[in-house]
């Protein structure tokens, strides 16, 4: 028997940007009797995660707005959000919102923040929603559910968990030599406290990686001011995301079932092929590859081993590039100060840093694709890579401490974590828990597309649906007995 003290509740959920915000805003409103929730979060900023955090104007959705709203029942949501908000609109330099419209990521971000408030205002009497800025540290089983361990030792018990991490940093490069790791020319992600300071700083700016975040990282430096003279751009490939087009929908071209492809060259020769037929129509292919999207888990699970890692090896940047796409005028913007000379890409493979001029600077050498050997002197190193998603190289102490009691573990791609299709975690012995349940990046392994808006507000309200369930079972409706002679 657990004799620990500490607070109880019906449901814990750890991690509130939008995954976990939404989980509990779908468990209030699915509640059919009092229910005690609790969300915790190592911020204030409940609702908003890294990704709606920002409070960069230029820091846009990579959606229109017609298609972010919260609720799967109900498309319009943030649109009408939007209009109901016109002065914080006009804040942000957005004015009149339109449904086809690139909305700043800081209005979604209040958005989900005020749904969360909102519900929590709602509730019946008897039910709870308590907010709690902590880092959790520890997850352990224990009589009639689980126990969650804060920081300075404290504690609470929960019948269910819902872990909601949502991405974590940039895992450094594999380099030999990690002392340039430690110095104060490397971040390791842009975005935590001062460190934008130490970017504004620096006139000479590397930043790993092509994609979002690079972006991101650039358009937030213009914003700031930063008196930087180059920005150097580094990636294997060398390339940025693709621009949006609006586009009417494409019907779906691909076959359920046994019909599906079930290699990756297959699937590749399919959707090529689809995009050369849409063009001779006068159709973009844009609209081929979205209508993919509801797809994307049966012809991922339909995959072997070999071929994901086949596709993992060698067509997945070529997929986030097209696949994530900018808004235009992101991508206008970076290709303007590509021509002024600000913004300058390479194409390469690290294979050493090192830092000079008594650590005030760095030495970079990269390797490119034609095997040249090429050097970068900068003042600064930013790791806008993408998330980490091997959990064992993680530095977390909670997922260290769930890895160590073997309550999870990594998926055989090293994408996330081994989950059962409703989100129940997998322990280490192969068995699903009934207690502790995940969603958004820890289910990469086994659905691959799962960290954008469309996918995580219906992986909140499934998993919600079903844990009120649980917790709550419907009463049988009585009825007259029957007797059989």
């Amino acid at each position: 028997m657990d004799s620990l003290s500490g607070p109880e509740y019906d449901l814990a959920i750890i991690g509130a940007g939008f995954s976990g915000s939404m989980v509990a805003i779908n468990a209030l409103a699915a509640a059919r009797e009092p229910l005690k929730v609790v969300l915790i979060n190592k911020s204030a900023d409940f609702g908003r995660g890294i990704a709606y955090g920002t409070r960069c104007p230029s820091h846009l959705l990579n959606v229109p707005a017609a298609r972010m709203s919260a609720f799967v029942d109900d498309p319009d949501d943030f649109y009408r959000w939007l209009e109901h908000h016109r002065a914080l609109c006009e804040a942000f330099g957005v004015g009149a919102a339109r449904k086809d419209q690139f909305i700043p990521r800081a209005l979604f971000g209040q958005y989900v923040s005020e749904l969360l408030e909102r519900r929590a205002s709602e509730v019946a009497p008897g039910t709870v929603l308590k907010k709690i800025v902590a880092d959790v540290q520890d997850v352990q089983e224990c009589t009639g559910g689980m126990r969650v361990w804060l920081d300075a030792d404290e504690s609470l018990r929960a019948r269910k968990v819902v872990l909601a991490p949502g991405n974590f940093p940039p895992g450094d490069p594999p380099l030999r030599d990690r002392a340039i790791f430690r110095s104060r020319c490397y971040l390791g992600q842009p975005w935590l406290g001062q460190r934008m300071d130490r970017v504004r700083r620096a006139r000479e700016v590397l930043i790993l990686g092509t994609a979002l975040t690079a972006d991101d990282l650039v358009l937030a430096m213009r914003e700031e001011g930063c008196e930087t003279h180059h920005i150097h751009l580094l990636s294997r490939h060398g390339r940025g995301p693709q621009p949006h087009r609006p586009a009417p929908p494409y019907p779906a071209f691909l076959p359920a079932g046994a019909e599906r492809p079930r290699t990756i060259r297959e699937l590749f020769r399919r959707v090529r092929a689809e995009v050369r037929r849409a063009g001779r129509e006068g159709i973009d292919w844009r609209p081929v590859l979205d209508s993919l999207r509801a797809a994307t888990p049966e012809l991922w699970q339909g995959l072997d081993l070999t071929n994901k890692r086949r596709f993992l090896r060698h067509a997945r940047s070529w997929w986030e590039m097209h696949r994530h796409r900018v808004p235009p005028d992101v991508l206008e913007e970076i290709e303007r100060l590509e021509t002024a000379g600000t913004v300058i890409r390479h194409a390469g493979r690290i294979e050493g840093m090192r830092t000079i001029d008594a650590g005030d600077r760095v030495r970079v050498v990269y390797r490119t694709v034609a095997q040249e050997t090429r050097e970068l002197e900068v003042d600064l190193v930013v790791n806008c890579t993408g998330p980490e998603s091997n959990y064992r190289k993680l530095d977390d102490p909670l997922i260290i401490n769930l890895l160590a009691r073997g309550l999870v573990h990594p998926d055989p791609l090293l994408l996330g974590l081994k989950v059962a299709p409703n989100g129940a975690l997998e322990n280490m012995a192969g068995n699903y828990s009934s207690t502790f349940y995940t969603l958004g990046s820890p289910r990469r392994g086994t659905l691959y597309e799962t960290t954008a808006v469309p996918e995580l507000r219906r992986q909140a309200q499934r998993l919600a649906r079903e844990l009120v369930h649980d917790l709550q079972p419907p009463v049988p409706a009585r009825g007259v007995a029957t007797f059989e002679i």
